[in-house]
């Protein structure tokens, strides 16, 4: 399984409330991440998310990274996600990015709380 980073940008912009007016250096600033790694993660026609840019929105948001990244709920990826800084949300990310490209659904994931 591939992600659909398309869909992950629609959700990045739904969530900042993207529109031409949008100022996405004071955005950038806000969520502590730089204005180009937002640029990239938001880009219509060439959707580039990153990493920090998602696990900074998950850490201001308190959202769920699977929701982020899959559009699909995972309570238990939530919950490690309220508990950790952004770094440790990065790292879970990067996990979950890795499962699911290997074909390990996100429910069924070990986690370490």
């Amino acid at each position: 399984m591939s992600f659909d980073w398309g869909a992950v940008a629609s959700r990045i912009r739904g969530l900042i409330r993207l529109d031409k007016d949008s100022d996405l250096g004071a955005i950038a600033a806000r969520l502590g991440v730089s204005e180009h790694s937002l640029k990239m993660s938001v880009d219509a026609r060439a959707p580039l998310p990153t990493i920090d840019v998602i696990a900074a929105l998950v850490r201001v948001y308190g959202l769920d990274p699977s929701w982020v990244l899959t559009g699909q709920y995972d309570h238990a990826t939530h919950r490690v996600a309220l508990e950790s800084d952004t770094k440790e949300i990065a790292a879970e990310m990067r996990h979950l990015i890795d499962d699911v490209s290997r074909g390990i659904r996100p429910e069924l994931r070990r986690r370490i709380p």
